[in-house]
């Protein structure tokens, strides 16, 4: 078994410029709880948890904030 026999190819991404407030809208209504944040390029910059944005708003109203904020950097990807 293989990673792409696994994997799901359409997903949910944001931008590191992209709002906390529409990055948790977006994983609320899909119910999801790790989101995929790109640059330009569509190149994996970072990942968004919902862990991530409790801590955020557990410090007060941040919804404006850029996501490149509260997102990890520090992602392990692997190949198909």
């Amino acid at each position: 078994m293989t990673v792409s026999d696994l994997m799901r190819t359409s997903v949910i991404t944001l931008e590191e410029n992209d709002e906390i407030g529409d990055a948790d809208l977006k994983m609320h209504l899909a119910a999801i709880r790790h989101i995929v944040v790109v640059d330009e390029r569509r190149r994996l910059v970072g990942m968004l948890s919902n862990r991530d944005l409790a801590r955020a708003f557990g410090r007060g109203p941040r919804r404006r904030d850029p996501v490149g904020d509260l997102m990890t950097r520090a992602v392990w990807s692997v190949r198909p």
